[in-house]
């Protein structure tokens, strides 16, 4: 099921992808198109970027649990 699939983008060319069914995530280093998503169900922002970012959205979407 689309619940259990994450996305992860930074830029605008990622904006359909992340309004998709799927969990979206936002990494931190993201750029100021998609500021408009804030606040959108299922999206995600991390404060993180690159790769901490996406480890973030892992927790946040308990994909994996914290120890």
């Amino acid at each position: 099921p689309p619940q259990h699939i994450m996305v992860a983008g930074d830029s605008g060319n990622d904006e359909d992808m992340l309004r998709g069914q799927t969990c979206g995530l936002v990494v931190g280093n993201y750029s100021e198109e998609l500021e408009k998503l804030k606040g959108k169900p299922k999206i995600f922002f991390s404060k993180n970027c690159y790769a901490a970012g996406i480890i973030d959205g892992l927790y946040h979407y308990r994909f994996i649990l914290n120890p």
